[in-house]
């Protein structure tokens, strides 16, 4: 498993675990949401179930999650995975899981064609928010405009939502490292594209700009996590 970023929602605990590591800061917590850029669900099971038993986590939202075996994903405690998978397609691929003590919907007028995001309305204690797991390929500004059109359309119904995904995408804004990239990379523009989304309905980025993976001088775009209407400043 590469990274899990640990967020904690309207919000909010920031916290990053790599293997059995953890370090997390309270904001609040009434709700708890695990994002990871999984890249492969069978092999990485036994690691995520550890993490979400651990942390004690309500939702996760992963990208990447390949196939499933037998098509089925199962998590001791939480309830059936909302899946989008690609079909006849290698990689790629979203599922939400949420704790059996949650109340959870599927939200399935949300999905489109041309782009992989799954979407649920989901109540925790007080809390009670759209969350959606979205994974927009690289260069695939089609998708963005996509995922533009979804988020309009979910907040013109609901005052409250976060978003966790893999946009392939990069920006100052979340992402220290992309500094010295030159202005024509498609990962700058596709984060320019998710800026101008993120300003269009206002919404909060929560990464604390730690990438996804890293090896040598490389480092990747990291994952995003976006939310609307849920950050309080006491």
């Amino acid at each position: 498993m590469n990274r899990i970023y640990v967020k904690f929602t309207a919000s909010i605990v920031v916290g990053i675990i790599q293997l059995l590591v953890l370090s997390a800061h309270h904001i609040y917590n009434d709700m708890r949401i695990l994002q990871n850029n999984i890249q492969s669900i069978c092999t990485s099971l036994p690691l995520l179930q550890n993490a979400a038993q651990r942390l004690q986590i309500d939702a996760i939202l992963l990208q990447e999650v390949w196939h499933l075996l037998d098509g089925f994903l199962k998590l001791r405690q939480f309830n059936n995975t909302i899946t989008k998978l690609r079909n006849a397609r290698e990689g790629g691929g979203v599922a939400i899981i949420t704790h059996k003590d949650t109340k959870t919907v599927h939200m399935k007028q949300y999905e489109i064609d041309g782009l992989e995001a799954v979407w649920a309305d989901v109540m925790c204690g007080s809390i009670r928010t759209i969350i959606g797991s979205v994974y927009i390929p690289p260069g695939d500004f089609k998708a963005m405009e996509l995922f533009d059109t979804v988020i309009g359309n979910i907040i013109s119904s609901h005052c409250h939502v976060i978003v966790g995904m893999d946009a392939n995408a990069r920006s100052l804004l979340w992402d220290d490292k992309c500094i010295g990239i030159a202005q024509y990379r498609a990962s700058i523009k596709m984060g320019t594209s998710l800026e101008n989304i993120i300003n269009k309905y206002n919404f909060d980025v929560l990464n604390d700009g730690s990438c996804t993976y890293h090896s040598g001088r490389y480092s990747s775009a990291p994952d995003v996590t976006i939310s609307g209407g849920l950050v309080n400043i006491n």
